[in-house]
């Protein structure tokens, strides 16, 4: 059984390739584990695509541009920490392997919505 949790249905985009990937992986192992695994190998691929986007705009951008990035990367790594840490106390409470599954998704959202919004960022300097 295939479980897909999302905290904004717009945000639900399921036709990134990280996204079919991941889906891809879990066709292969769809028991709580290889579900895990699979999301834990989308973390990291989205990570990858917040630092190259990060990377990207930092060339791009003007010197008070690139400050202001800055500044706001170190505090959305500080919130994704702290966030992170609430989601894990958060599910650290509920009973059931599915719960494992639910808190990997969560992060995993966390990470893609930081490399999507880069990404736009990025896109729109090239208009």
């Amino acid at each position: 059984m295939l479980l897909v949790v999302s905290v904004d249905a717009s945000f639900a985009e399921t036709n990134h390739p990280i996204d079919l990937k991941e889906a891809q992986c879990i066709e292969k192992d769809d028991s709580t584990a290889g579900m895990a695994n699979c999301t834990k190998q989308s973390d990291d691929v989205w990570d990858q695509e917040v630092n190259k986007y990060y990377s990207l705009l930092m060339k791009k951008l003007n010197k008070d541009q690139t400050n202001k990035l800055r500044q706001a990367q170190r505090s959305w790594l500080e919130y994704r920490d702290k966030e992170i840490e609430n989601i894990s106390s958060f599910f650290s409470t509920k009973e059931g392997a599915m719960w494992v599954n639910v808190r990997g998704a969560n992060y995993r959202d966390l990470i893609k919505r930081r490399a999507l919004d880069l990404k736009e960022y990025y896109d729109l300097l090239e208009y």
